[in-house]
């Protein structure tokens, strides 16, 4: 151990005085012939300088602050769509949201006018009110259907708000990035459609994986959420005597046990859209990973494997013996 030491030591010493020789060699040269040195460069800098500038200057004019479409996206929409100059997608958020708020305003303010006339009869059951035609069950229904349409487009209108956002912080963020394969437009992909980051990184083998893991987990969600809104309607009409209960709903349960079964399917719902929404967020968590791998290159050198070996051993007695094991090898 202390050969290979003092070795090493003289190597390096070797090496050192080497190098300090070499540097002042090179130093007498260059003295002792300066013509070789002196050089004009004062035309070459100042024509070289201009052109350097103007592409600092373009590349900087067509560079996007994400912060900043983001903001803008967000107080108006398509606002930041149309500062990243992606004018037709700025139209489209524009206009799309534009219509959501007008559909929510419309069923908002029909419920509002069904469901004041079902609350008139409850309170007096003489009153006829705008509707004379409709019964009191059928005025709740249209109530109920209009306040589902309006939550229907409320949470629409606020996706779109959400993804406009997004896109005007994302595209920027693209815009302004380097690379040939940008992790952020991967992720982007994948959030506005699932499997879209997946083919960006060119792995479409996993897109019927996502698709049926969402497909699977959204049909538990449909098929839950209508035995719980049977169960439930069955439960808040119990008493009405002119309801007609789902045929899924059996006559034979009371109150209390309509209760309990409506309990058990809101479980399984909020479960079955907690996995959906799992799915969801794995799709672009793994669109975002594997397009960081994308680019990321493995050399041939660079490798690992674990094998078993054996080998014969001299002991001290001169006898011959075997000895095994296993041996982890690398190479870098």
């Amino acid at each position: 151990m202390k050969q290979i030491f003092l070795y090493a030591v003289l190597i390096i010493s070797s090496l050192g005085w080497w190098t300090t020789c070499s540097s002042q060699d090179l130093v007498e040269r260059l003295q002792g012939d300066s013509t070789t040195v002196v050089v004009d460069t004062t035309q070459t800098e100042v024509l070289s300088e201009i052109p350097l500038l103007d592409s600092l200057d373009l590349a900087n004019s067509e560079r996007r602050k994400p912060s900043r479409a983001l903001w803008k996206s967000a107080l108006v929409p398509g606002w930041g769509q149309a500062y990243n100059k992606h004018y037709i997608k700025s139209g489209l958020f524009a206009g799309g949201i534009g219509t959501g708020i007008f559909l929510i305003s419309q069923n908002s303010r029909s419920y509002n006018k069904y469901n004041d006339e079902y609350i008139q009869r409850l309170q007096d059951p003489s009153y006829v009110g705008l509707y004379p035609d409709l019964s009191t069950f059928e005025l709740r229904q249209k109530s109920l259907d209009y306040k589902g349409r309006r939550g229907l487009y409320t949470s629409l209108t606020l996706a779109a708000y959400g993804l406009n956002v997004l896109d005007a912080y994302a595209s920027a963020f693209i815009i302004n990035s380097n690379r040939s394969h940008v992790p952020a437009k991967a992720a982007y992909y994948s959030t506005i459609l699932p499997g879209l980051g997946q083919i960006y990184n060119k792995q479409w083998w996993k897109v019927p994986i996502f698709y049926i893991g969402l497909g699977v987990a959204s049909y538990f969600v449909i098929v839950n959420y209508d035995r719980f809104d049977s169960f439930r309607d069955a439960y808040i009409n119990f008493d009405d005597p002119g309801y007609i209960r789902d045929a899924i709903v059996p006559a034979t349960l009371d109150k209390l046990g309509i209760l309990r079964v409506a309990e058990f399917y809101r479980t399984n719902l909020d479960l079955a859209a907690l996995i959906t929404a799992g799915v969801y967020v794995l799709n672009i968590v793994d669109a975002t990973v594997f397009a960081h791998l994308h680019t990321f290159e493995v050399d041939g050198d660079l490798s690992w494997k674990v094998e078993p070996f054996m080998q014969p051993v001299l002991s001290e007695r001169r006898d011959w013996a075997m000895a095994g094991g296993w041996r982890i090898s690398y190479r870098f």
